[in-house]
């Protein structure tokens, strides 16, 4: 990475830093990081293991004396001390490892000899360590044989008795435990994963805050929908559905709902002040939630009194039947409208009495771009113009097909759905430039799925995918460049 492209990741990081967002992005990741952690401490736990070499250790403790001394009471314990000092050190000494090769018919003594001399006292300990119990005592009781050697190379006054005899060891003196090692490699990879997810979160040029939307997008901040948990009960969470997230669903709490509205106001305010009827509610890329957005901007404008139709012109793959729960409702499709097809019943139908109209998909198509430009969508929202206040519209993302470009060329106005840290910011930005080219106006953005922050803020509702099961890979991945 170069000079420059450090400055620039730098600067992201230190301007978009919000500890909630880099948290989450931890937390998604934390099955992975504790995996990745336990892996590495198993395979350190096993190259501990087939690494290990046992070494045994046998040793005999001498008391050094000197000739003429008495046994029982030295009567210079500090020159009897040196003496032992200086056989310590000249006990491994060449002429005596000579010997003790020799004599164990080897080229080389195949361990290690030391002595240790007991503090503030005559006493000299002598180890020797080798792979065997075996080759470890037949090293000391060579050593034991040999020593006047070195005792030559000191004095012949020095005198060296036997305290307790050498015995063969029954166990290695290096115990197999690759436990603290594995223990110590699983901390430090749980501690390096966690802090290379946070940093590839703080670096991620994301939209974290309604108020970059205004500063980094260049559109008009229409307010926030806040997050809420999508199981609201653990029997939805053991089942896998997740809770209803419409405003009309007894399962919102009255945050849910209080953040919609905002929002609604402040679409509605920009719709009248433009004269617009017709409402396009868009997301960049999938799962941003612009499916549940639209629905529920449909029911707050529906509860302030106006005649508002929701349609469902994500062709490629439509959802909004799901997450009303109409699937077994026996409908007109509008496809099969655009297509000219036989109808089997109203194209236009009504939830509950003073509800919203609708008018849902029920398959994919995948010609939905030629069935969207062939004139006929464009004939019936004129029609429709005229019976409704408002025709809120679910479109498909833009960055997966010429759907919503084709789209925006018919409506009067756009909403840009972006979810919380979730889509690149310039990405976002292109998208809108896109638009400006369109016929639509561009009202503004929403930023959903937006969290309370760790010292306070907004909090409540937001959306995660738009509809479970109905993720744009299955469909997109498979129709996508087919004909769009």
């Amino acid at each position: 990475m170069d000079r420059a492209s450090e400055q620039g990741l730098f600067a992201r990081i230190q301007n978009g830093f919000e500890p909630r967002t880099v948290l989450g992005d931890v937390k998604k990741h934390l099955f992975t990081i504790i995996a990745l952690s336990l892996a590495a401490a198993l395979l350190m736990y096993v190259r501990g293991a087939k690494r290990y070499t046992p070494v045994y250790d046998v040793s005999a403790t001498y008391v050094v004396t000197t000739r003429g001394a008495n046994a029982s009471l030295i009567s210079n314990l500090s020159s009897a001390q040196q003496t032992a000092e200086l056989l310590s050190r000249v006990v491994t000494s060449g002429p005596l490892m000579d010997a003790v090769a020799a004599e164990l018919g080897l080229p080389y003594v195949p361990g290690a000899v030391s002595c240790e001399i007991v503090q503030e006292t005559n006493l000299l300990v002598l180890r020797v360590t080798a792979g065997s119990p075996r080759m470890a005592f037949l090293i000391l009781d060579s050593v034991m044989r040999n020593y006047p050697v070195v005792t030559d190379l000191i004095g012949r006054d020095v005198v060296m008795r036997v305290l307790v005899q050498p015995e063969i060891p029954t166990a290695p003196s290096n115990a197999n435990d690759p436990l603290p090692g594995a223990v110590r490699t699983g901390t430090a990879c749980l501690l390096a994963l966690t802090l290379f997810f946070a940093l590839a979160s703080a670096a991620r040029d994301t939209i974290r805050r309604g108020s970059e939307i205004e500063r980094r997008l260049d559109a008009k901040y229409l307010g926030s929908i806040a997050h809420e948990e999508e199981y609201k009960t653990l029997g939805t969470r053991l089942r896998g559905g997740e809770t209803p997230t419409l405003i009309d669903s007894p399962a919102c709490s009255f945050r849910c709902i209080e953040s919609v509205q905002k929002v609604c106001r402040a679409v509605q305010n920009s719709m009248e002040r433009g004269g617009h009827k017709t409402l396009l509610v868009m997301s960049c890329e999938e799962n941003e939630g612009k499916t549940t957005v639209a629905a529920n901007l449909a029911l707050a404008l529906s509860q302030r009194g106006r005649r508002v139709l929701l349609m469902d012109l994500d062709l490629r793959n439509p959802s909004l039947m799901k997450l009303f729960d109409f699937d077994d409702e026996p409908i007109t499709v509008l496809v099969d409208t655009l297509m000219c097809a036989p109808a089997s019943g109203p194209l236009i139908e009504q939830m509950g009495e003073d509800g919203v109209y609708y008018i849902f998909n029920t398959k994919p198509c995948r010609r939905s771009t030629e069935i969207l430009t062939n004139g006929r969508l464009e004939r019936l929202l004129a029609l429709l113009r005229e019976r409704f206040d408002y025709i809120v519209m679910d479109t498909p993302p833009m960055s997966l097909t010429a759907d919503a470009e084709a789209l925006a060329d018919m409506a009067d106005a756009a909403l840009m759905v972006v979810r919380e840290h979730r889509t690149e910011a310039r990405r976002i930005a292109d998208a809108l430039d896109t638009l400006s080219g369109c016929r639509a106006e561009v009202i503004g953005a929403v930023l959903n799925d937006a969290r309370a922050s760790l010292g306070g803020g907004v909090g409540g509702y937001g959306y995660g995918a738009d509809v479970r099961g109905s993720g744009y890979g299955t469909y997109y991945g498979r129709y996508y460049g087919s004909n769009a």
